[in-house]
Formats: structure tokens, C-alpha cells, sequence
């Protein structure tokens, strides 16, 4: 899979474009629930959605504090998200979160 296909792959899932994008205003976000009540959502985010941000150097992902920050690779995402920000009102309502809008 090249770069290109990897960054397609990782914004084809709402869970990590909200990773990605609060990461384009944070240098650092902690994307796990304090609370118990979202569970499968911090399974999901463990086993599948940062595993593969991670592989595809998207993200950095410190699994002793839960942080994560931007990966090597990061700004391979930013022109995506520029065009889809250009075109917003042809998306699909939920594809890309609201201003302020993160984890």
C-alpha cells in the first residue's frame, strides 16, 4: 500500500478523521474517554483506529499515557483536509466535525 492509499484508508473512518483533525490544532490529545460509558469506542480506538494511524506514521501514539501527537508522516493528511474543507457543504453532514469539535 502506498502513502497515498494509507492516509485514504485512515480518513475513511470518522473516529480517526476526528484524531486527525483535533490533531491539527493540538500538539498533544488524550482521544480515551474518562468515563466508563463509552467502552467500545476506547476498544476500538486501541485495537483498530490509532493501531492504523500509527503503521501509516500518522500519529504517535504513547500507550503508557494514552496521549497521542502527530506522526512523521502527519502532514500527508492537510492538503486532503484543505479540499474537503473547500467543499464542505457537498459532504456528507458528519464526515468532517465542527469547528471546536474533538474527541
Amino acid at each position: 500500500m502506498n502513502e497515498f492509499d494509507g492516509v485514504m484508508r485512515a480518513l475513511s473512518d470518522g473516529s480517526r478523521r476526528q484524531i486527525l483533525i483535533a490533531l491539527r490544532d493540538e500538539q498533544y490529545i488524550h482521544p480515551f474517554s474518562v468515563d466508563g460509558d463509552e467502552r467500545d469506542r476506547a476498544i476500538q480506538l486501541h485495537h483498530v483506529h490509532l493501531p492504523l494511524l500509527e503503521k501509516n506514521d500518522l500519529v504517535a501514539w504513547n500507550r503508557d499515557t494514552g496521549t497521542v501527537r502527530r506522526g512523521d508522516d502527519f502532514e500527508a493528511v492537510e492538503p486532503i483536509f484543505t479540499a474537503l474543507e473547500t467543499r464542505r457543504d457537498a459532504l456528507p453532514d458528519d464526515y468532517l466535525p465542527e469547528e471546536g469539535q474533538t474527541c
